[in-house]
């Protein structure tokens, strides 16, 4: 599948639902209530954003940014 074909299918489906976690994995963050519910557009364009920052660093990083 091409790649554009499975960034139209990913938008297509951005309605539904995905966990996210707060703090990312990678960072050994996997407590009890670290995850919250968030349609899964707003899940891949904040990776494609921020990667695996916390909403604290994108904050920070915005704030340097501009």
């Amino acid at each position: 599948m091409s790649k554009e074909r499975s960034r139209k299918r990913r938008i297509i489906s951005g309605c539904s639902l995905t966990k996210h976690h707060v703090v990312p994995k990678c960072r050994n963050a996997r407590r009890y209530g670290d995850t919250v519910k968030i349609p899964r557009l707003f899940h891949e364009s904040w990776h494609d954003l921020f990667g695996l920052m916390t909403p604290e660093e994108a904050i920070l990083y915005i704030v340097i940014i501009l």
